[in-house]
């Protein structure tokens, strides 16, 4: 009978905070808790590259004069960090239906994430 479910791949709210969390909003903007704004080196601004043929996002940290970045502000009274990303999203055609966790980003040791489009999960905002 189990055979005709699908396991949810997700795990329960507010789990693992101290692990690297990032988001992409189908609004085209990434979303990083605290721990991946760490991982990333604290940055003023991070470049975007995009692998097309494994559909895999990298961000890293990135002088913030540069031409092609992105900046990384804090959400007021809010305890995660956006880059607003609509320009890099829309050159790669990337897209989501709902917001889109990605699942164990890969961290590198140069301030580099990344970000693995086929291992994500759908989320949605909690109750308010």
């Amino acid at each position: 009978m189990i055979d005709r479910f699908t396991r949810f791949e997700g795990s329960p709210n507010g789990r693992f905070k101290d692990q690297v969390r990032v988001t992409l909003s189908p609004k085209k903007f990434f979303a990083l808790n605290s721990t991946a704004f760490k991982a990333l080196g604290s940055p003023t601004a991070i470049a975007f590259y995009f692998e097309e043929h494994e559909k895999k996002i990298a961000l890293r940290r990135c002088d913030p004069s540069k031409k092609y970045a992105f900046r990384v502000r804090k959400e007021k009274d809010k305890e995660y960090y956006v880059i607003y990303a609509a320009a890099f999203c829309t050159h790669f055609m990337i897209k989501t239906k709902r917001t889109v966790l990605f699942d164990d980003p890969e961290q590198r040791p140069d301030f580099m994430l990344i970000l693995d489009m086929a291992k994500t999960i759908n989320v949605n905002r909690g109750s308010r």
